[in-house]
């Protein structure tokens, strides 16, 4: 049995396209519209990070993956001890 994936921004970047993954979103619905006008924008990046804080909405479209909210990902990334 395979793990199951964690999901990610590009996972999603590529859900907005559909409109079953667009109708579970609605008060996101004005920045969906200015990502689809214009899909390889970079200040696009910002909205991504935005679904991450409706994980049971992204269950409901990603049943198959791990989501980690936005305060989950932030723990993870303090854990990291870096040295230059």
């Amino acid at each position: 049995m395979n793990p199951k994936r964690k999901l990610g921004i590009l996972d999603v970047k590529q859900a907005l396209f559909d409109e079953k993954f667009q109708i579970l979103f609605p008060e996101l619905r004005e920045e969906i519209d200015k990502v689809l006008k214009d899909p390889g924008c970079p200040c696009n990046r910002e909205i991504y990070s935005k679904f991450f804080a409706y994980p049971d909405r992204l269950e409901k479209f990603f049943p198959n993956r791990v989501i980690e909210t936005v305060e989950e990902q932030k723990e993870k990334l303090a854990e990291n001890h870096w040295t230059v």
